[in-house]
């Protein structure tokens, strides 16, 4: 009766009695019942994203799944850093691939930083180049880099696209990748051993291409030609990368880009004009690309 195959007999016998449904009726409702559990699942399965995203965002901005933690919002990510940068023995690792940080940032890392050096902690750290600029929060950043030198850490630049990354020991904290919304701060902990040695291999693999802060901010002085953001716009050029992919490698907008390109292609063209009576006149892409291609200049960072 429940599954439709037998309905009560429409008899003279009376009560009690059973007749076995057509064939073709019970195929029609067993059809009909499937497609409407078939269409629930599908419909559980294509919000089941959305169901994910509210419990993350009712769960006080962290989710947990084994060795991972889901950080929703900045006060949550900032308490999970500051617990495993507080409780490192060993090393801090951190990578800040957007240049320069803010004075109320650093003034809220530097105590911390500084308290760690002095237990024996590891502390090194990758600055965007742009860090060095001078600007209010450059000043700043040179300031902390100056304060944590003296005990002991060790601080490098590099222009080449690097990963927001941090490692206190073996809990590692990387940027989300997956949900890039620009108007949420969302990262990853990572607990599990094999994943956060891998992390820490990665800042590394950075780390062996970046340079000393002090020898970035000499090389920057001394009489080149090119900046060393223009160096990488010319790599990502000679590579066949359009101005806005470099843009987005660099953390600079393509305008920008564009720009420190076009300051290189006049000064390259005041350097190589043969009559220095004349005005000079920028080189065009091919030769700036072509005098790269046999330039010195690409053996600096």
């Amino acid at each position: 009766m429940q599954r439709g195959l037998v309905e009560p007999a429409r008899t003279l016998e009376g009560p009690g009695y059973y007749s076995q449904v057509a064939l073709e009726v019970v195929e029609r409702k067993e059809r009909h019942d499937a497609q409407e559990r078939l269409t629930q699942v599908l419909a559980d399965l294509q919000g089941l994203p959305r169901l994910l995203d509210e419990l993350r965002k009712a769960g006080g901005g962290s989710f947990m799944d084994g060795s991972l933690t889901y950080l929703t919002t900045e006060p949550a990510i900032n308490v999970k850093i500051q617990a495993a940068a507080t409780a490192a023995q060993r090393r801090l690792l951190t990578c800040q691939p957007g240049g320069t940080r803010s004075p109320e940032v650093l003034k809220m890392s530097s105590d911390r930083d500084q308290e760690s050096l002095r237990r024996g902690v590891t502390l090194r750290t990758i600055y965007h180049k742009s860090a060095q600029a001078n600007t209010p929060d450059g000043i700043a950043t040179k300031e902390w880099v100056e304060g944590v030198t003296a005990l002991g850490a060790h601080v490098r630049t590099a222009a080449f696209p690097m990963l927001r990354m941090i490692v206190a020991d073996d809990v590692a904290f990387i940027a989300d990748y997956v949900d890039t919304s620009p108007d949420e701060v969302r990262c990853w902990q990572v607990t599990h051993p094999a994943m956060s040695a891998f992390i820490a291999e990665v800042f590394e693999l950075m780390w062996a291409f970046s340079t000393p802060w002090e020898v970035a901010r000499r090389t920057a002085a001394a009489a080149t030609i090119t900046t060393q953001a223009q160096r990488s716009i010319l790599r990502g050029l000679s590579g066949g990368q359009s101005f806005a992919s470099i843009a987005r490698e660099l953390n600079l907008s393509e305008s920008s880009v564009k720009q420190q390109f076009a300051e290189l292609r006049a000064r390259l063209g005041d350097l190589l004009k043969e009559d220095r009576r004349t005005a000079s006149r920028p080189v065009n892409t091919n030769q700036a690309i072509f005098w790269w291609a046999t330039s010195d200049e690409q053996d600096l960072p």
